[in-house]
Order: C-alpha cells, then structure tokens, then sequence
C-alpha cells in the first residue's frame, strides 16, 4: 500500500475491453470451483465501451475480491457479478454475502488495497452494506474514443 501511494508502482492505462477483463476472472473463478462455495451468477451488460484502467491491477483487484467473497460467503449464499454503463464510468458491482470474516460489520481495512489501486486508475469505490448482502462498486472511466477512430469508418477502414 505504502508504493501505491508513493507512486512507485508503475501504472500502465490502456484502453481495454471490460466485457473481456470480466469473462476472463468468471472463467478463472468458475474453473476453481470444488466443495461447499457460493452460487456464482454474472450478468455482464452487452456492448460495454472499453474503459481506461490498468489491465493487471483491474484484474487484481476483481481477483480479490471475489476471492474475498467466495472465501467468506456461505456456502448457500450466491456471489453476483454485474457491469453496466453509468454516466462516464462503467460500473462493475460485486455483490456477496460478506468480503469479510463472519461478525466483522467493517470490511473497509479488508478491502483497502483494491480502493488504492482502482483510485490510482483514476476510478473510484463504492461499498455499501445492504440488508442481505455486501455491495462493492467499481467504476472503472470509460475510455476517450481512439484518433484513429473516423466519423463513418469501422476500425478496419471501412465505409458504414
């Protein structure tokens, strides 16, 4: 944490596709599923525009994440992946049972380190304690359109 906020990790941000980040982290959480863990339902919005972020720290910090959730969520319980376009971001929700130990309300120290490396990002955090679940919001910018993107041309130079 300490090299995050000192600026000494080094921050590549790129235009990257959301929609492939978040199938990537579904696969690789779906194929480590064995014994008693919770539900896993994703619900990824079609057509999501690229986001400006870091590709290994967003993966990171959707790694922990749901690792925190599938570790201390029950077993019954279903652990939600969702992303959706909301104003200039585009919004991942991460929804569980608890990111936390059992009995603990304050998950905020446990989660601090992915706030660091999504506001780095230029992104923000939004946790929030429902009556039934834990909620974390990641808002990820979505990116400026390419230069090389032209009114009425597809990427492949093609008239529209």
């Amino acid at each position: 944490m300490q090299k995050l906020e000192a600026g000494k990790v080094p921050i590549q941000l790129e235009a990257i596709d959301p929609s492939l980040l978040l199938d990537s982290v579904s696969r690789h959480l779906s194929s480590s599923r064995h014994g008693n863990v919770p539900r896993f339902v994703s619900n990824i919005a079609t057509g999501l525009p690229w986001v400006q972020a870091d590709r290994e720290q967003a993966e990171a910090v959707l790694m922990d994440l749901l690792g925190r959730a599938w570790k201390y969520s029950d077993a019954d319980s279903t652990l939600v992946l969702e992303a959706r376009v909301v104003g200039p971001w585009v919004a991942i929700d991460i929804a569980a049972q608890r990111f936390a130990p059992a009995g603990q309300r304050d998950f905020a120290p446990e989660i601090a380190l992915c706030c660091k490396r999504v506001e780095i990002q230029g992104g923000k955090v939004i946790c929030q304690i429902l009556s039934d679940s834990t909620l974390v919001t990641l808002n990820l910018r979505i990116a400026e359109p390419c230069s090389s993107d032209v009114e009425g041309e597809s990427i492949d130079g093609a008239q529209d």
